[in-house]
């Protein structure tokens, strides 16, 4: 009966070691990476949402009043013959353009809000 006495397995177990250490070494910096690029992608997320919440706010709160009580005003002038009637279809113009443009910007900003939620809806959980 012979008996093998593997001699020089120490060194294959040595190499399988290395290995290992060097994939669980590959995979933490991969992991790193994958972090890093999800926290750009959170932080640029977010900075589009609250640019688009600002111009949101300044079309609501600002363009789309003063542009409504554009038309009001030349409206009344028109009818009492102080205004022409392309001024006044002018300033309709330019109030649809604003409308279109604020709901285009909140169409645009939901997205994005999405997009962010999307991204976050991982954090905080083990």
């Amino acid at each position: 009966m012979r008996l093998r006495v593997p001699i020089w397995a120490w060194r294959k177990q040595n190499r399988l070691a290395d290995a290992a250490r060097a994939d669980s070494t590959g995979a933490a910096a991969g992991l790193r990476d994958a972090e890093l690029q999800l926290s750009r992608e959170v932080t640029e997320a977010t900075a589009r949402v609250e640019a688009l919440q600002q111009r949101l706010a300044l079309l609501v709160d600002g363009v789309l009043p003063n542009a409504r009580g554009t038309v009001e005003s030349v409206l009344r002038s028109y009818q009492v013959g102080r205004a022409e009637f392309l001024t006044l279809l002018s300033v309709e113009d330019a109030r649809y353009r604003a409308e279109l443009e604020a709901v285009a910007v909140a169409a645009d900003y939901q997205a994005q809000l999405v997009m962010l939620r999307q991204l976050t809806a991982g954090e905080g959980q083990p």
